[in-house]
């Protein structure tokens, strides 16, 4: 994974829709899916936002809508890696206000981890 995310060019191959793993990645994070899965999956988005090169953000804007519905889970990791897809993001692109109040939340949270 990693040696795929060194260039932008790699980084949008991974990330484009009909042939890269955002898709079938999204696809395995519905309603109702297991913690661990959460976890993995919010990673794996985290790591696709991280740092320079960033993709398109069209791209990654499927992310939103599964990184606000986890965003309300109370586990630890799914809540900072959901917070690190945030921060790549916001550096692209406005993004929905409606993960705005949750955030704030957060920022009281008893995790340090989550906090930062």
């Amino acid at each position: 994974m990693k040696i795929s995310l060194s260039t932008a060019a790699l980084k949008q191959i991974v990330v484009q829709t009909e042939a890269g793993i955002l898709t079938p990645l999204l696809a395995v994070l519905k309603d109702g899916s297991e913690l661990v899965t959460e976890q993995c999956v919010s990673y794996i988005m985290a790591t696709l936002c991280e740092k320079d090169p960033k993709p398109d953000f069209s791209l990654l804007k499927p992310c939103l809508e599964a990184i606000s519905r986890i965003l309300k889970k109370d586990d630890d990791i799914v809540l900072m890696n959901s917070c690190s897809v945030l921060i790549g993001l916001f550096g692209s692109e406005v993004i929905d206000l409606t993960v705005y109040p949750r955030l704030v939340k957060l920022l009281t949270h008893s995790s340090v981890g989550v906090q930062n």
